[in-house]
């Protein structure tokens, strides 16, 4: 195991970070690089929202990930939708 982590982090930090927590917050962490409000702001819901997603509780629809990757591109980020559904792989 702590080859594999330390084999992914040298790759692909996002693949490290994806595999310690939930997709949506490797996201909003380790690709966007911002806090919950910025990131709520450029998904078009409330902080609570992006809080209730990290957490669980409830998931992000077919819109909020259509904008989620849209602020992505308008922002110059190369983006993989496979990030919202599976750890990247190295």
């Amino acid at each position: 195991m702590r080859r594999r982590i330390r084999r992914l982090t040298q790759q692909n930090a996002y693949a490290y970070y994806a595999h310690q927590m939930r997709p949506i917050e490797a996201i909003r962490k380790h690709v966007f690089k911002l806090p919950q409000q910025a990131f709520a702001a450029a998904a078009g819901v409330s902080q609570a929202t992006v809080s209730r997603w990290e957490s669980g509780e409830f998931e992000p629809n077919r819109d909020d990930l259509a904008r989620i990757r849209d602020a992505a591109e308008a922002a110059g980020i190369a983006w993989d939708d496979r990030w919202f559904f599976e750890v990247a792989s190295t």
